[in-house]
Parts: C-alpha cells; structure tokens; sequence
C-alpha cells in the first residue's frame, strides 16, 4: 500500500466509492481508499438500494435526480454493463386528513421542482401494486419514476472506473488509528 495519498478515503461502501468516484470526475488522481473487508462488505450489501426522486429539499431533490441519471445512463455507458436501476415507481398511502394536507403539500412542492408525482385512485393504485390492500385508504400519490439499484454492482462499477481514472484500493486493510504529523500532514 501507498505510504502517502493527496486523499485517503475510509470505507469501501457506497458512500466512499462515490466519493472516491466522484473525485476522480475533478482530476484528483492521487486517492486511496482504504477498506478493512472487501468493497460493499459492511452494511452496502444488503442495503435496499432505494433511489426516490422526490425529497422535500430541492438541492437534495437535485442530487437524487443525478444519482438516478448515474445508475441507469452513465455508469451502463462508462462500463458497457447494463444497469441495476429498476424503475418500479412508489406509492404513498394516507389515511386521515392530517395525511392528506401533508401530501397536497409535498405534491405541490414536487410539482415545483420537476418531480413527477400524482394522485391515483385506489383503483390505479392495485394495477401498479396488485398485492396491496388499499380499502382503507384516504388518498394514494404515486412517484412513478422511483426505482431501486442493486447497491453491490453500482458499487463495482464506481470502483472500477475509479481505478481506471488512477485511484487505489487497498481492501483487507482496517484502520485502527489516525495520527497528525508535525507538518499538518495526516
């Protein structure tokens, strides 16, 4: 393993790939990222790999907006893998009055910020989600273009063009302590 980095990165999990990842986009070339098992081996292997459009924040709506386009257009362009995004969409179930305002708000906030959300009756509803019982719902908004990823493939596919853009991976490798040198230097 390399005794110096420009950037040393903790954790081989979804967030520290993509940082890793993303660096490499800015030209930074002289990054390690250091993980203690094998990539995804902590909690990234059975996370659900959720990836909802909507969020109440328009900057984080931005991100979520982004990080779909990188799953399902750029990571399958870059690598020439196919993609693990699954466009399932996602329903939203109220049940009383309180629940209802709370969704004309977020609807509208959605609507604002170019995120694609309606109301569907209960009958629409049980076409996307035959297993669901919606008898006792208030009103339903429906998401249609939330999905999921497989989290490990994505992943392997940021590790991948990360190496390819100079980055290293030292697995097998815990941390166990962080020192500051005299010169400031971790």
């Amino acid at each position: 393993m390399k005794s110096h980095a420009q950037v040393v990165i903790i954790g081989g999990g979804s967030l520290g790939v993509n940082l890793m990842y993303h660096l490499g986009l800015e030209g930074w070339t002289d990054v390690v990222l250091i993980e203690k098992g094998e990539l995804t081996s902590g909690s990234t292997w059975h996370a659900a790999g959720l990836c909802p459009n909507f969020n109440g924040n328009h900057t984080l709506s931005n991100i979520h907006e982004y990080t779909i386009k990188l799953y399902d257009e750029i990571l399958p362009e870059k690598t020439g893998l196919p993609s693990s995004f699954h466009k399932t969409g996602s329903l939203r179930v109220g049940h009383n009055e309180v629940e209802e305002q709370w969704f004309n708000n977020i609807i509208s906030r959605a609507n604002h910020i170019g995120c694609e959300m309606h109301f569907v009756s209960k009958e629409e509803a049980k076409v996307i989600n035959p297993m669901m019982d919606f008898s006792n719902a208030r009103n339903i908004l429906y998401t249609p273009n939330d999905g999921h990823v497989d989290p490990t493939t994505v992943v392997t596919q940021l590790a991948q063009l990360s190496k390819k853009a100079g980055a290293k991976v030292s697995n097998f490798n815990r941390v166990i302590d962080i020192n500051i040198l005299p010169t400031g230097e971790y």
